[in-house]
């Protein structure tokens, strides 16, 4: 995906901008800006996987497999 389009999800579906979703979770803003181009925090990518409704595997399909399947599991967990 994108990264303008999930920066546009993060936006339209929580009515945050970047900066705020990064105060609201703890992180720095260039956290988020990494997480969004799939790297840097697992939490992060998954919270936005969970803003978008969507497995983050399917986001960032570009990482290498391990990443995508510790991603997903955790994603799964978190929507029980």
């Amino acid at each position: 995906m994108d990264s303008k389009l999930i920066i546009q999800c993060i936006e339209v579906k929580t009515g945050l901008s970047v900066e705020q979703f990064a105060k609201q979770n703890n992180v720095s803003r260039q956290s988020v800006y990494d997480s969004i181009k799939g790297g840097c925090s697992r939490n992060i990518r998954v919270k936005i996987a969970l803003i978008a409704q969507t497995l983050p595997s399917l986001i960032w399909s570009d990482n290498p497999e391990e990443t995508r399947i510790l991603d997903d599991m955790r994603y799964v967990r978190a929507t029980k």
